[in-house]
């Protein structure tokens, strides 16, 4: 490994999407970049108008509230007869930090979700600008932009925006050879970070760290794994010994009898326990496919794209990468399954459950089309293409309705004779006014505009 690399050095881009030197690849790539910016751009003001419009749900509420409740000293977490510590303590101490420093309130906790946005956002642009260059970087932005499923859960106030913008930039800081070792080890501290701010990315830690030895080396994955424990013991030392109580709930007895003074009396009789039978299961199931179309999509993408031998070091190490993305997307993708479909506590969490990572599609959809795509036969390239074209037709269409109802309500300035006018007007009043059609016409515009 060496430690001079530069953070954004592209180490394992794919040939066809380095920019050729001079004017014309200056150019390509500045447009490249202004389009990746306009898909950040569509990301936030959708974002921003669903933020004040969104009806805020329990859990946003609860996230606030006991954040407030234990940064402020009127709680502290696991205390008998407080509020229910059902999660990491961080997953309510950061929203609570945060509103010690911006106030109490829903507006703080949405301006809150959408800064998070804004840095996942650019986390997964780094990602797939390392290892695809330019071109796929904005495509990859515009994959999250368009998903009004992203943009209505990433808005809200909860834990999904949270862990998504650090996994994020846990793969920016250790993804690819050539990491620094600086990037390396603050990579392992923000995975310990994670893991003690939600319980379920729990695969994340072990499989990095598995990563980091094989594409970074010993001594690396030897200091990553110290550092990591460190952060990772230290949290459970400040909340010692009830934040067992959390592990005691997930791990299965016949393997952690030691934890068994932390369960729950097997007399508990739980206050929430609906049946839903296979029926109200599979909806879920299918649910959670077509909401999360870019996490299922790049897994597909890279299984049939899958290349044999790599030809030299850079796609060596791609494939490492991609080895990473897929075990960790499909071991939460069977935890959250499990956690959803399994059992009867949250059957129809299956879909949001995915939103805590389904970043990772977007990441193997950019390594399969910059780098194996190209080395496929003309059989496995029209099996790939037209697998994917009808997947992906398929899980599209539930987002059309959605995109045209974000961008109605998205503000504008007005204008007239083009000149700025007092006040602002929607998407759709604009459309209304300057075609002068009927409400059902401008619903069919907007339709169009998104497809």
């Amino acid at each position: 490994m060496s430690d001079s690399s530069l953070p954004g050095e592209n180490l394992t881009s794919a040939p066809g999407e380095r920019q050729a030197a001079g004017p014309q690849g200056i150019v390509t790539g500045a447009l490249w970049i202004g389009l990746a910016a306009l898909g950040g751009l569509a990301f936030f003001g959708m974002s921003w108008a669903l933020a004040h419009s969104l009806a805020s749900i329990i859990d946003e509420g609860l996230y606030l509230y006991k954040g407030y409740l234990f940064t402020s000293g009127t709680f502290v977490p696991f205390q008998d007869g407080g509020p229910w510590t059902n999660h990491m303590p961080l997953s309510f101490f950061i929203p609570g930090w945060t509103q010690d420093i911006f106030g109490l309130g829903l507006r703080t906790g949405r301006y809150y979700a959408l800064g998070l946005g804004v840095l996942m956002l650019v986390g997964v642009w780094i990602n797939a600008r390392r290892l695809g260059g330019l071109g796929w970087a904005a495509a990859a932005v515009w994959l999250l932009a368009l998903n009004t499923f992203y943009m209505d859960v990433y808005s809200k106030a909860q834990s999904q925006i949270l862990i998504a913008c650090m996994l994020a930039w846990v793969l920016v800081l250790t993804l690819g050879r050539g990491r620094p070792m600086w990037q390396i080890l603050l990579g392992a501290a923000l995975a310990g970070l994670t893991l003690v701010t939600r319980i379920n990315l729990i695969f994340l830690l072990p499989l990095l760290l598995a990563y980091i030895f094989w594409e970074h080396g010993r001594r690396a994955g030897v200091w990553a794994t110290t550092i990591s424990l460190a952060v990772f013991a230290g949290v459970h030392l400040v909340f010692w010994p009830d934040i067992l109580k959390l592990w005691a709930k997930w791990l299965p007895e016949i393997i952690t009898p030691f934890l068994s003074a932390w369960r729950e009396p097997a007399s508990v009789i739980p206050a929430w326990n609906p049946k839903i039978g296979a029926s109200g299961r599979l909806a879920s199931f299918w649910l959670g496919v077509k909401q999360n179309s870019v996490l299922w999509i790049g897994g597909l993408a890279a299984l049939l794209m899958w290349p044999g031998r790599p030809w030299d070091e850079a796609e060596r190490s791609t494939r490492r990468s991609a080895v990473l993305l897929l075990t960790l997307a499909g071991s939460l993708t069977a935890l959250h399954a499990w956690a959803a479909l399994g059992n009867n506590y949250c059957v129809y969490c299956f879909t949001s459950y995915l939103a805590f990572f389904s970043q990772l599609g977007v990441v193997l959809i950019v390594i399969a089309g910059a780098h194996w795509y190209r080395r496929l036969s003309s059989f496995r390239r029209i099996i790939a293409l037209l697998t994917l074209l009808l997947a992906g037709t398929w899980l599209w269409a539930p987002h059309i309705e959605g995109l045209a109802k974000s961008l109605r309500a998205v503000r504008i300035p007005r204008m007239a004779n083009s000149r700025l006018l007092p006040g602002m007007t929607t998407v759709a009043g604009l459309i209304k006014n300057l075609l002068d059609v009927k409400a059902s016409t401008t619903e069919l515009v907007l339709r169009v505009l998104v497809l």
